[in-house]
Formats: C-alpha cells, structure tokens, sequence
C-alpha cells in the first residue's frame, strides 16, 4: 500500500493523505490512531471536499461533539509484518503515520528532507549509504530555486533530527534489521557558529586609527567649547 501525505489544512488536527490514487483522513483522538478513506479520487475538486471534512472532524474533536462510535480506530499490527525498511523514505513514511499530528518545524524538516530525496541518486537512498547521502546533501544536492550546490553543516544537522527520531522509531519497532550509525555520522557535522575574521591592510588599519583619532578629537573640542 503506497500512501503519502498531501497536506494538514490550517488549524486543523487532520491530515489528508494520498492513498493509491484515494484521499484519507488520519488523525488521532484520545490517543488512538483513525484512518478515514473518503472513497474519493484524488482530485482538486474532491480535495475540498476532503478539506471540508478535515476541518468538520477537527470541530467535533475541539468542541467534544466527535462520534467515536461512527469511526474505528485502527488496530496497529506493528512488529507481526517481517519484512525490514531499507531506504530512507520508508523510515519517514513509518515516522508520519504513527505521529500524523506533528508541529510546524517538524512538518517542515519532513518536507526538505522529502525533497532532498527526490533529488538524490537511488543509490545514495539506501540506509546503507547514509554517509554517501551525507556527502551529497554537503556538496552536490541543488537549492530549490537556485544554482547553488550543497548545504551547510548546521542547516543539514537542524533537519537530519528528524530522520535520527524516524531511525530510532523503526528501530524500536522492529523495522530495521541493525541500527544504522546516523548519531555518529550527525556529530561529524560541524554545528558550531563560526565568524569571519576580518583581515585589514596596514593602509586600512591606518585609516581606522585616524577616523577614531578625528572622532575623539571633535568630542573633546565640543566639551571646552
């Protein structure tokens, strides 16, 4: 079953997902996960529709007039299915539908990293080469909008947070057959601020040491005057 996350509209605890081609709602109420199909196509007109739902849903939750009896919850058979995630995407999807109501600055890492990897090579997607998708986010990956090339190691690292929690979820979950080495490969990162030195030439030096001279000069006259 391939699904993936559409949009969460404004101020709404529902979540709209695309589900083979189908619009989904899922959300979580007193703790329990809902996945509602809509029967609908995923199509512009039926994702207002699906928004107008999203939005109905998350008064009923707000104002307690939400029917748990008209939704089943679904029953997570999380651990009984043997096959283990291998690529990176996998690890995020698993990390979305067990937390579908996630805040801003996550919802936002999810997305640059969902971009990252669909920028990436196949290769470099693989769990097995996350020091080879290291590499590539530093010095290859394009800038949305921009000719630039690679990332910094502090805006890296303030999003690969995220793909250490999904990691560490799966793992606990038994989705993953090893724990990778993401914790090292992050500390490698280079988080620290670092400011530029200016360097100034003997004329520039000069130049600053006269202006400051001037400067307190004009003061001092100004207080005898």
């Amino acid at each position: 079953m391939t699904q993936h996350k559409l949009f969460r509209p404004s101020g709404s605890k529902v979540t709209i997902y695309d589900n083979n081609g189908s619009l989904l709602l899922r959300f979580t109420y007193k703790s329990k996960l809902y996945n509602i199909s809509l029967g609908l196509e995923n199509t512009k007109k039926n994702l207002n529709i699906a928004e107008k739902k999203a939005i109905q849903i998350t008064q009923d939750i707000i104002f307690n007039t939400f029917q748990e009896d008209k939704y089943s919850p679904v029953r997570k058979k999380i651990g009984i299915d043997t096959k283990f995630f291998t690529s990176i995407s996998e690890v995020l999807n698993f990390y979305e539908q067990l937390q579908p109501n996630l805040d801003s600055s996550t919802e936002e890492s999810l997305q640059i990293l969902n971009n990252w990897l669909s920028l990436s090579p196949s290769e470099f997607q693989d769990l097995k080469n996350l020091n080879r998708f290291f590499i590539y986010l530093k010095s290859e990956v394009k800038h949305k909008n921009s000719e630039k090339v690679g990332y910094s190691d502090r805006f890296i690292a303030s999003h690969l947070r995220i793909l250490r929690s999904a990691i560490n979820l799966a793992f606990k979950y038994k989705k993953l057959e090893t724990k990778t080495d993401i914790t090292d490969l992050i500390s490698t990162l280079n988080t620290q601020n670092t400011k530029e030195i200016k360097v100034y030439s003997k004329e520039e030096i000069q130049i600053i040491i006269d202006e400051a001279y001037g400067s307190r000069s004009n003061l001092q006259n100004k207080k005898t005057t």
